[in-house]
């Protein structure tokens, strides 16, 4: 999506693409802060209370939630609502390697590369997909104009539905298959 951002931003609001990527960096700072700060921190608080696979679940929901929050904001058709939703997508930016982390729970240490491939392998295709998939959309918005011309994020914020449906229906492992396996 940050290819798409800044054509979004300069379409949409006649903004230059060198002013757009200001927007980047401040996106990369978020991520940033996000993955060297936040999230370390908010997970060892929560590992306090809970196992490590509740928490990374419990981080995941949270962060996809968030995640669909900011990509809505993003469809606005006013700069600041754009530019706030970038900053809140921006804090699920914590997503993949949480749900890594919680897949890596259902299976044995030895496994534990085969699945990082098997992972490597969804990502590689579901990316074939999004990126057309997100050039088809802005190409409907921009055809029918007005609010719709933030229908790509529109999308982008169910595909977030559609994973915390997902997310809502795992369930930890039991405390006694993850003890058993390591």
């Amino acid at each position: 999506t940050s290819q798409f951002l800044a054509q979004y931003i300069s379409k949409r609001f006649g903004w230059p693409l060198s002013k757009t990527g200001y927007l980047l960096t401040l996106r990369g700072v978020i991520h940033m802060g996000i993955l060297l700060f936040t999230l370390p921190l908010l997970s060892k608080m929560l590992l306090q209370y809970y196992r490590a696979p509740v928490k990374d679940l419990i981080l995941a929901r949270t962060s996809v939630a968030v995640a669909a929050v900011g990509a809505l904001f993003m469809a606005g058709s006013q700069i600041g609502l754009v530019i706030t939703g970038l900053a809140v997508h921006s804090l699920g930016s914590g997503l993949a390697p949480l749900c890594r982390s919680l897949a890596t729970s259902y299976v044995t240490p030895r496994d534990t590369s085969k699945l990082n491939t098997a992972i490597g392998i969804v990502i590689t295709t579901g990316s074939l997909f999004a990126g057309p998939a997100l050039a088809w959309l802005f190409d409907t918005g921009m055809e029918l104009g007005g609010t719709a011309l933030g229908l790509p994020y529109h999308g982008l914020a169910g595909s977030f539905v559609l994973c915390l449906v997902g997310l809502i229906f795992v369930r930890p492992p039991a405390e006694e298959e993850e003890t058993d396996e390591s």
